[in-house]
């Protein structure tokens, strides 16, 4: 399962989240009781071929030439 350590539900429940709010069921409703922001229901409709769990890492990091 692709999953980090940061990742508080995995790849099958954010599927079932996505299902949920399919079927009519509120997006706050699906939030509340998984314990994430509607925000993040949100992010997972938008992109749902795309619900594994993606890297926390940042894409730039301004202090990294820095360090060199």
């Amino acid at each position: 399962m692709n999953t980090h350590k940061n990742a508080r539900l995995t790849p099958y429940l954010r599927r079932e989240a996505c299902r949920r709010v399919a079927a009519g069921i509120p997006v706050a409703q699906v939030a509340r009781e998984l314990g994430v922001s509607r925000q993040t229901i949100h992010a997972w409709l938008e992109r749902p071929d795309d619900v594994e769990t993606r890297s926390s890492k940042p894409h730039h990091s301004p202090t990294w030439i820095l360090r060199r």
